[in-house]
C-alpha cells in the first residue's frame, strides 16, 4: 500500500479550501486544513506535510 503525500492547505475562505481538499483527496492526497498561517506552523511541526508550491503566500503574516 502507497503512502499518501500530505498537503496542508492554509486558506481562510472555507468554500475555496474544500474544494481543493476535494480535488487533492480524490487525486489521491491527505490534506489538512487550516485558515490562519499561526495554525499552519502549529500543524507543520506535528503533522509534516510534504513540501509543495505556493500560488499565494503571505510571509508577513506566517513569519511574524
Amino acid at each position: 500500500m502507497k503512502i499518501k503525500d500530505k498537503v496542508l492547505i492554509v486558506e481562510d475562505e472555507q468554500s475555496i479550501s474544500s474544494f481543493i481538499s476535494m480535488i487533492l483527496t480524490a487525486n489521491g492526497y491527505d490534506t489538512i486544513i487550516v485558515n490562519t498561517g499561526e495554525e499552519a506552523l502549529t500543524m507543520i511541526s506535528s503533522h509534516c506535510p510534504d513540501p509543495v508550491s505556493y500560488t499565494h503566500l503571505r510571509a508577513h503574516e506566517t513569519c511574524a
